[in-house]
């Protein structure tokens, strides 16, 4: 909600008294779109999931959105934050009724790779997604046998 306060108000006191004809108009409305995407993407890493979703959606409008944004949000393609292991453990705990610990020899407890709404663990003998946003989903394990 900050975020949305802040680029409002950012386009506000920026073009206020601002006229198409103005010889920085463009300069003025590049530099607000350009503070803006990036409180967008801040606010979407910060708070992970459907913040980084939502950014990725916004940042496919190109029929829509000025090309700043969506080169600025293209960022949130790969840069999702991998969650941490309590909640990955919360989450096994919850989805299987024991630690991810008592369940397999080998549980590495840095993420192989992170996305907007999953991320994959390496377990010995599988590869498991766990979905620590999306309680609804359930856990995937993939053997590689």
């Amino acid at each position: 909600m900050k975020a949305g306060i802040d680029v409002s108000l950012d386009y506000k006191r920026s073009t206020w008294n601002l006229t198409d004809d103005a010889a920085n108009s463009q300069e003025v409305w590049d530099g607000c779109h350009s503070r803006s995407v990036q409180r967008i993407v801040d606010t979407a890493l910060e708070n992970g999931g459907m913040y980084i979703k939502l950014g990725q959606t916004f940042g496919a409008m190109n029929n829509v959105l000025p090309e700043i944004y969506t080169s600025g949000l293209a960022v949130l393609q790969n840069k999702a934050r991998p969650q941490g292991i309590v909640e990955v453990e919360q989450t096994f705990v919850q989805e299987f009724g024991r630690l991810p610990y008592e369940v397999f020899k080998v549980f590495e407890k840095h993420p192989v790779g992170a996305a907007s709404l999953a991320q994959v663990m390496s377990l010995s003998p599988f590869l498991c997604f766990v979905f620590p946003t999306a309680p609804c989903l359930t856990t995937l394990p993939l053997s590689l046998g």
